[in-house]
C-alpha cells in the first residue's frame, strides 16, 4: 500500500509533519513539530489512509483511543491528540528518540543482566499502572521486543497499544486470536473460551526477556535461559521461566509479584541464604524470648510490643555490625527488616538513607540517586517518615535530581507528609523551601511545564533561611536551584542570579568538603550542573575572552568531580567543555568513555566526529586527512537513521559533506 507524502501538512493548524520515521501494515508515522507551542516540541504521529473504507481498521484505532483516554504514565507512549478527516486518521503521540529492543538485540546480541533486570523493574511498573488505573485492568496483549522502545537516557517505553484491551473479569475474548508468535501466551491462541488476564501480560514479560537475555526467540528453543547464556543468575532464570509457565495458575499472578521478585534477585545468592540463616535464628531467639516475657509475667499486649522493640533493637544494632565489617547488602537488609518491625525508629531510616548515600560505591551518582529512592519507595511506607522530616526532605531532593514523572510523583507524595504530619519547622527546614519544593515536584508530574509556576517556586526558594550558609536547608536550596537553572535555560538567563547561586554554592562546597554530613552524592551532581550553567552561558557568549574564561570555569567545576565513574550525558558535557577550550585530545577521550557505555548513541558519535574534524584542522589545516572522522562516520552510517530527528539528519549530512564521505 503506498501513501501519500505527508512532508510540510500541518495537522488542525497546530502539528507540522516533517518526515517519515515509520510504517506500519496500514500506516505510517510521522516526526512532526508543535509550531504553536513555546518549546516547540517534537511529537510522533502515527497516520492512516482512507480507514472509512474498512470500518473494522477504523474501529480498531477508535477502540486505541478509547483504551487509552486520559492515561499518562511515564514508560508509555501517552496519547496527546487525534483527529478524523474525511480520509484519513491521526493519533499524535509523544516522540522517544530511540529504538526497538528487537533491533537492539540484532544489532548488538544478547543484553547484560543489569540492563534487564533495569528495563524489566520498568515496564513491571507501566504494566501494573495498565491493570489497576481503572476498575478493569487494560492488558496489553502483544508485549514483545518490537513494541518497547529504548530512549537515550537507557529508559524502556511500551508503543502500539493496537491490541491493548479492557476486559472484564471471566468474560471470554472474542475474535481472531491475539499476539505476536512466541511472545503471546497460549490462552490467547485458545479457539474456544479464550480468557485472557494480568498473567497473560506476565507471560509477554517472561518471553521477552528471555530474548533479550539470550537472543533467541523462545518459539525457536527448548532450552532454559540458563542453558543458552552462562552467565545469567540463578534468580532472573527463575523469575523468567516462572513467567513462561503454560498454565496460568502456575505463573506469578500479578506483575507485582514478578517486580518484587526482581528486586530480590539477589536473595537467591548463596552468601544471601546464609546471612539470612543467621538472622532467622536471631529473630527466632528474640521472639522466643518475646513468647517468655508474655508467659511470665501476663503483660499480653505490652510485653509483644517490648518484644518488637528488642526485635528492632536487635536488628538495629546487627544493620551497624554490617556496615562496620563492609556487609553493605547484608546492613540494607537489616535496616529495612528493622523498619519492617518497628515503622517509628528513627534510627533505622537514618541509617538507611545514610548507607545508600555512602561514597562506597562504583555506581555513577545518578545510579545511586536512583537505587536509593527505588529502596525506599519499595520498602518503606512514606507516611511512617513522619518521624525522620530530614530524611523525607532529602529523598524529595534526590527524586527531583533523577528528572522523571515517577520519580517526581514519589517527591510529591513524601513532601505531602513532610507538610501534613511532620513537624519539620522543629528540624529546622524552612516553610518556603518545602512549599517550593512542592511546586517542583508537581509540576514534574505534569506533561507541559509551567513556566509561571517554576519562577514561583525559585523565588521561594530565594527567600528560604539563610542566617548560615551551612545550614542544611540552604544547601538545598541553591542545590535545587542549580538544578532549575539547568533544566530550564530559556526561563532563567539572568547572569548575575545564576553567579549568586553558584558563587554561595562554591562557598558551601568549600566549608563541607570535610563533612560527611553533606553526602558525596550530593557534592557531584552539583559540580555537574554548575558545570553545566557555565557552559551553557559559554555557548551563549560572543566575546572569545570571556567565552574562554566561562568554558575554564565549566571544566574547574568538572575537575572536582575527581575520578569517578559519570554518567554518558555527563561524560559528553565533559568533552563538549574540553572541544570549546579547543582541548581535543582530551575532548576525544572523554567521549570515547561515554561510547563505552552507549555504543549507539548518533548525537555521541556526531561529536566525535566533529572534534575529529576540528583537530585536524588545527593540527594540520591543509592537510584534508579525516580517517580518524570518517571511522566514527562510518558506525553512524550503521545505525538505523529511521527515528532520528531531522535536525540530527542535518548535522550528518553536514558532517557527510566536511570529510568527503
Amino acid at each position: 500500500m503506498c501513501m501519500r507524502d505527508l512532508t510540510g501538512y500541518i495537522l488542525d493548524g497546530r502539528f507540522l509533519l516533517k518526515t517519515q520515521i515509520g510504517r506500519g501494515g496500514s500506516s505510517t508515522i510521522w516526526l512532526a513539530q508543535d509550531v504553536t507551542g513555546k518549546l516547540s516540541k517534537y511529537w510522533a504521529v502515527k497516520y492512516v489512509e482512507s480507514p472509512q473504507k474498512r470500518p473494522e481498521l477504523l474501529e480498531k484505532y477508535r477502540e486505541e483511543v478509547r483504551v487509552l483516554d486520559n492515561l499518562s504514565h511515564p514508560n508509555m507512549s501517552n496519547i496527546h491528540y487525534y483527529a478524523e478527516k474525511e480520509d484519513a486518521f491521526f493519533l499524535v503521540i509523544n516522540y522517544i528518540n530511540g529504538d526497538t529492543l528487537s533491533h537492539i538485540v540484532k544489532s548488538s546480541g544478547r543484553q547484560s543482566e543489569g540492563n534487564v533486570v533495569s528495563w524489566a523493574k520498568m515496564l513491571c511498573d507501566v504494566l501494573f499502572y495498565l491493570h489497576t488505573v481503572r476498575e478493569n485492568p487494560i492488558i496489553y496483549c502483544d508485549l514483545n521486543p518490537q513494541n518497547i522502545m529504548i530512549d537515550d537516557h537507557n529508559i524502556p517505553y511500551l508503543i502500539d497499544f493496537g491490541l491493548a484491551t479492557e476486559i472484564k473479569r471471566g468474560e471470554y475474548v472474542k475474535g481472531p486470536p491475539l499476539g505476536t508468535s512466541g511472545y503471546a501466551a497460549p490462552e490467547q491462541y485458545k479457539k474456544t473460551n479464550r480468557i485472557i488476564d494480568e498473567r497473560t501480560d506476565v507471560y509477554g514479560l517472561g518471553t521477552t526477556l528471555f530474548f533479550l537475555i539470550t537472543g533467541v526467540n523462545p518459539k525457536d528453543t527448548d532450552k532454559m535461559p540458563a542453558e543458552l547464556n552462562e552467565e545469567i543468575s540463578i534468580g532472573l532464570n527463575h523469575l523468567i521461566m516462572k513467567c513462561m509457565e503454560k498454565n496460568p495458575k502456575d505463573r506469578y499472578q500479578s506483575i507485582a509479584d514478578v517486580k518484587q521478585d526482581l528486586l530480590d534477585l539477589y536473595k537467591y545468592n548463596d552468601s544471601y541464604k546464609k546471612s539470612l540463616k543467621r538472622r532467622i535464628a536471631a529473630f527466632c531467639i528474640s521472639a522466643l524470648m518475646c513468647v517468655i516475657s508474655i508467659g511470665m509475667t501476663g503483660i499480653g499486649y505490652n510485653g509483644i510490643l517490648n518484644g518488637n522493640k528488642q526485635t528492632y533493637n536487635s536488628l538495629y544494632n546487627t544493620a551497624q555490625q554490617s556496615l562496620g565489617k563492609g556487609n553493605y547488602d547484608e546492613a540494607e537488609e537489616e535496616y529495612i527488616q528493622a523498619i519492617a518491625v518497628n515503622p517509628d525508629g528513627k534510627e533505622a531510616y537514618q541509617g538507611l538513607y545514610s548507607l545508600l548515600s555512602a561514597e562506597n560505591s562504583g555506581q555513577s551518582t545518578s545510579a545511586m540517586t536512583q537505587r536509593r529512592v527505588d529502596s525506599f519507595k519499595m520498602n518503606t511506607v512514606a507516611e511512617s517518615m513522619k518521624v525522620v522530616p530530614n530524611v523525607l526532605l532529602n529523598l524529595s531532593l534526590d527524586c527531583l535530581e533523577l528528572n522523571q514523572v515517577s520519580y517526581a510523583q514519589y517527591a510529591s507524595d513524601l513532601l505531602n507528609v513532610l507538610k501534613t504530619k511532620s513537624n519539620y519547622k522543629q528540624e529546622g527546614i524552612d516553610e518556603n523551601e518545602v512549599d517550593a519544593l512542592a511546586q517542583i515536584a508537581k509540576n514534574g508530574v505534569e506533561l507541559e511545564p509551567d513556566h509561571e509556576k517554576i519562577k514561583s517556586a525559585a523565588d521561594k526558594l530565594k527567600t528560604a533561611s539563610n542566617e548560615s550558609a551551612d545550614d542544611n536547608t540552604k544547601i538545598i536550596s541553591d542545590y535545587v536551584l542549580i538544578m532549575l537553572y539547568t533544566a530550564y535555560p530559556d526561563v532563567f538567563n539572568d547572569r548575575n542570579e545564576i553567579n549568586r547561586v553558584i558563587n554561595e554554592s562554591n562557598d558551601i562546597l568549600e566549608r563541607n568538603k570535610d563533612n560527611t554530613e553533606f553526602a558525596f552524592t550530593k557534592k557531584i551532581p552539583l559540580c555537574i550542573m554548575i558545570a553545566s550553567q557555565y557552559y551553557l552561558l559559554g555557548s551563549e557568549e560572543v566575546d572569545a575572552k570571556a567565552q574562554n574564561e566561562l568554558f575554564n570555569n565549566a571544566n574547574s567545576w568538572m575537575e572536582k568531580t575527581g575520578n569517578i565513574q559519570l554518567d554518558v550525558n555527563d561524560y559528553i558535557l565533559k568533552g563538549n567543555i574540553l572541544k570549546g577550550l579547543k582541548r581535543y585530545s582530551e575532548a576525544k577521550q572523554a567521549y570515547q568513555i561515554a561510547l563505552a557505555q552507549s555504543p549507539q548513541n548518533v548525537d555521541l558519535l556526531i561529536s566525535l566526529c566533529q572534534v575529529c574534524i576540528d583537530e585536524q584542522s588545527v593540527k594540520a589545516p591543509k592537510d584534508k586527512d579525516y580517517s580518524e572522522a570518517k571511522m566514527y562516520f562510518n558506525q553512524i552510517t550503521q545505525i538505523d537513521n529511521k527515528n532520528l530527528p531531522v535536525v540530527t539528519l542535518q548535522q550528518i549530512n553536514s558532517l557527510k559533506t566536511q570529510i568527503g564521505s
